[in-house]
């Protein structure tokens, strides 16, 4: 993930590299730094000028996750849960731009789910089945957390 350009901190860092490889007539790591980051079906509009940008805050957002979520190995139906919640909420542009940030990566959040549920959440048993649980709202808050959205800086 992001092995050829590394992984960027916003939209705009995306948008200003697209730029200059479209200006250098690199068309083929753009198309890969398009891959790279999920965008891969905004490229060719891109290429043929029909937008300005190759990205917007929610489109750099959700190709974030949907490239970390295809390439998730582990705890993947948590994963699952966070990107949809995620995407559920990237009409919000303050909350889009938080989830691209740098360093920030849906394993990671459901790792922490994990970790805090362990904590705090209630055991439940259900016929052979037991486990950690913790209500919907409770986890949403843990993911907003875990990705600073709504958290005074």
């Amino acid at each position: 993930m992001f092995d050829t350009f590394g992984e960027f901190d916003c939209y705009s860092e995306i948008n200003m590299l697209a730029e200059s490889l479209k200006e250098e007539g690199d068309i083929d790591s753009l198309r890969l730094l398009a891959e790279e980051n999920g965008l891969q079906d905004y490229v060719e509009d891109y290429i043929c000028e029909r937008c300005d940008e190759l990205c917007d805050p929610v489109t750099a957002a959700i190709g974030k996750m949907e490239v970390e979520y295809g390439q998730a190995t582990s705890y993947k139906e948590l994963a699952k849960d966070v990107k949809d919640y995620l995407e559920s909420n990237c009409d919000d542009l303050d909350f889009a731009m938080e989830i691209r940030k740098r360093g920030k990566k849906m394993e990671g959040c459901a790792i922490e789910i994990l970790k805090k549920m362990r904590q705090s959440a209630r055991y439940v048993s259900v016929g052979n089945i037991s486990c950690h649980y913790c209500g919907p709202t409770q986890m949403y808050q843990i993911i907003r957390e875990y990705y600073g959205i709504g958290v005074r800086k």
